[in-house]
Protein backbone atom coordinates (compact mmCIF):
# COMPACT_ATOMS: atom_id res chain seq x y z
CA UNK A 1 0.00 0.00 0.00
CA UNK A 2 1.19 3.41 -0.75
CA UNK A 3 1.69 5.70 2.47
CA UNK A 4 1.63 9.31 0.46
CA UNK A 5 -0.50 9.47 -2.32
CA UNK A 6 0.15 12.49 -4.52
CA UNK A 7 -2.36 11.89 -6.47
CA UNK A 8 -4.95 9.41 -8.46
CA UNK A 9 -5.09 9.38 -12.29
CA UNK A 10 -7.48 7.73 -14.00
CA UNK A 11 -7.31 5.92 -16.87
CA UNK A 12 -8.67 2.92 -19.31
CA UNK A 13 -5.58 1.21 -19.59
CA UNK A 14 -5.68 -1.51 -21.83
CA UNK A 15 -8.85 -2.80 -20.25
CA UNK A 16 -11.05 0.39 -21.67
CA UNK A 17 -12.57 -0.03 -18.20
CA UNK A 18 -12.14 3.61 -16.05
CA UNK A 19 -9.77 2.61 -12.75
CA UNK A 20 -7.82 4.94 -10.72
CA UNK A 21 -3.99 4.21 -10.59
CA UNK A 22 -2.26 5.90 -7.30
CA UNK A 23 0.60 7.92 -7.68
CA UNK A 24 3.11 8.04 -4.60
CA UNK A 25 4.87 10.95 -3.80
CA UNK A 26 7.78 9.31 -3.67
CA UNK A 27 7.58 8.34 -7.39
CA UNK A 28 7.45 11.65 -8.69
CA UNK A 29 10.49 12.65 -6.19
CA UNK A 30 12.14 9.97 -7.96
CA UNK A 31 10.89 11.37 -12.09
CA UNK A 32 12.38 14.66 -10.95
CA UNK A 33 15.32 13.62 -9.55
CA UNK A 34 16.00 11.59 -12.88
CA UNK A 35 14.89 14.64 -14.87
CA UNK A 36 17.48 16.60 -12.76
CA UNK A 37 19.83 14.35 -13.46
CA UNK A 38 19.72 14.91 -17.12
CA UNK A 39 18.61 18.52 -17.70
CA UNK A 40 19.75 20.05 -14.56
CA UNK A 41 16.84 22.56 -14.25
CA UNK A 42 18.36 25.43 -11.74
CA UNK A 43 16.04 28.28 -9.74
CA UNK A 44 15.11 31.07 -11.84
CA UNK A 45 14.17 28.52 -14.84
CA UNK A 46 11.02 29.05 -16.95
CA UNK A 47 9.05 26.40 -17.80
CA UNK A 48 5.75 26.84 -20.42
CA UNK A 49 3.02 24.35 -19.11
CA UNK A 50 1.10 23.46 -22.87
CA UNK A 51 -0.02 20.01 -21.50
CA UNK A 52 -3.68 19.62 -20.22
CA UNK A 53 -3.60 19.51 -16.54
CA UNK A 54 -5.90 16.27 -17.35
CA UNK A 55 -2.75 14.60 -19.17
CA UNK A 56 -0.56 12.87 -16.64
CA UNK A 57 3.19 14.37 -18.20
CA UNK A 58 1.27 17.90 -17.01
CA UNK A 59 3.24 17.36 -13.59
CA UNK A 60 6.39 17.95 -14.87
CA UNK A 61 5.39 21.25 -16.27
CA UNK A 62 3.04 22.17 -13.13
CA UNK A 63 5.30 20.93 -9.82
CA UNK A 64 9.29 20.87 -11.19
CA UNK A 65 9.54 24.55 -11.36
CA UNK A 66 7.63 25.07 -8.52
CA UNK A 67 10.40 22.30 -6.25
CA UNK A 68 13.54 23.55 -8.57
CA UNK A 69 12.53 27.21 -7.74
CA UNK A 70 12.01 28.10 -11.11
CA UNK A 71 8.27 29.70 -12.57
CA UNK A 72 5.53 28.10 -14.31
CA UNK A 73 4.18 29.70 -17.11
CA UNK A 74 0.09 29.46 -17.94
CA UNK A 75 -1.24 30.67 -20.89
CA UNK A 76 -4.78 29.91 -22.40
CA UNK A 77 -5.29 27.93 -25.24
CA UNK A 78 -5.47 31.23 -27.20
CA UNK A 79 -2.30 32.24 -26.54
CA UNK A 80 -0.57 28.97 -26.81
CA UNK A 81 -1.44 29.09 -30.29
CA UNK A 82 -0.14 32.66 -30.80
CA UNK A 83 3.42 32.53 -32.69
CA UNK A 84 4.48 35.83 -31.85
CA UNK A 85 3.41 35.95 -28.15
CA UNK A 86 5.72 32.24 -27.42
CA UNK A 87 8.81 34.21 -29.36
CA UNK A 88 8.46 36.60 -26.80
CA UNK A 89 8.56 34.42 -24.13
CA UNK A 90 11.69 33.06 -25.88
CA UNK A 91 13.13 35.26 -23.31
CA UNK A 92 11.52 34.61 -20.41
CA UNK A 93 10.27 38.10 -18.84
CA UNK A 94 10.48 37.02 -15.13
CA UNK A 95 14.14 35.86 -14.92
CA UNK A 96 17.37 35.98 -16.92
CA UNK A 97 17.08 32.37 -18.85
CA UNK A 98 15.04 31.33 -21.60
CA UNK A 99 11.74 29.49 -21.28
CA UNK A 100 11.65 26.05 -21.25
CA UNK A 101 9.26 23.81 -23.45
CA UNK A 102 8.65 20.33 -22.22
CA UNK A 103 6.32 18.95 -24.97
CA UNK A 104 4.52 15.86 -25.45
CA UNK A 105 2.21 14.87 -28.79
CA UNK A 106 -0.60 13.19 -27.15
CA UNK A 107 -1.95 11.95 -30.21
CA UNK A 108 -2.18 8.22 -31.70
Amino acid sequence: AIKHIAYIMYTSGSTGKTKGVAISQSSIINLFLGLNHHIQFQSGDCFLATTAYTFDISVIEWLLPLVTGGTCIVLSPEQLADDCLLNKLSNCPYKYKDVLLLSVISTL
